[in-house]
């Protein structure tokens, strides 16, 4: 499999075009890979464009590529949003490289009543890196969206636009129903949701699930979660 790299005017490249790779991006191609002339490349741009390319020339840490046919690969169905409280130190960065694996289209750092918020630009700039180098290592050419923090108020308010989850150790059996274009799957703090939290969700709609016989960490709760409704129903 060729090595992906990000060039964020990939959508406005014509076939057959020579481009130089961003300068990080470089660096990694021509001082850790070693890439040479001739070299297949994918390129993303990380917000659903993709195409295959050539390595046109490495010189003086400049790295230029020949651009092949571009395109739109379909985002996955359904579309899954995890709403969670961010884990604290690098767990975060675990689960946002999960779920950008599971193919989730955005997270939103949940701020709830027991949560420690922490919306500081140098660890959001960390979990949008953590959402780009997944993307490159597994394939997908749109990036998970890291969004902005928001409390249940913002979250709730307006009408769900598909199913909304609730992760719970007293719910049922997950069952995506057929034909679900979105999902939006709630995880709670270190403690839970507070039993007003709990309840404010569930009075929204959602369906609660119960994920496994034990209690879950934030980051396995949602990555359990949205493995499922990415899955989608299980056959019969």
């Amino acid at each position: 499999m060729p090595p992906t790299f990000v060039l964020p005017e990939l959508a406005s490249c014509a076939a057959a075009e020579r481009v130089a790779l961003p300068r990080e991006e470089a660096v990694h191609a021509a001082r850790v890979l070693r890439l040479r002339a001739g070299d297949q490349v994918t390129l993303i741009d990380g917000v659903g464009t993709r195409a295959e390319a050539e390595v046109a020339g490495v010189e003086r840490g400049v790295v230029t590529v020949w651009v092949g046919a571009r395109s739109r690969p379909p985002a996955p169905k359904p579309a899954v949003r995890v709403l969670a409280a961010p884990p604290k130190g690098a767990r975060a960065e675990a689960m946002v490289d999960g779920l950008a694996q599971l193919g989730v289209a955005a997270w939103v750092p949940l701020l709830t009543d027991r949560g420690e918020p922490d919306g500081s630009a140098n660890r959001r700039r960390r979990w949008e890196r953590a959402a780009a180098e997944a993307a490159k290592q597994c394939g997908r050419a749109a990036f998970l969206r890291v969004e902005p923090a928001a409390g249940l108020a913002e979250t709730l308010r307006p009408p769900a636009a598909g199913l909304r989850v609730l992760a719970d150790p007293a719910g049922e059996r997950p069952s995506p129903p057929p034909g679900t274009a979105a999902v939006d799957l709630f995880v709670g703090p270190e403690g839970g949701f507070t039993d007003a939290e709990r309840r404010r969700i569930l009075d929204a709609g959602a369906a609660a699930w119960r994920l496994g016989p034990h209690v879950l960490r934030i980051e396995t709760a949602a990555l359990a979660g949205a493995a499922i409704a990415a899955r989608g129903p299980t056959p019969v």
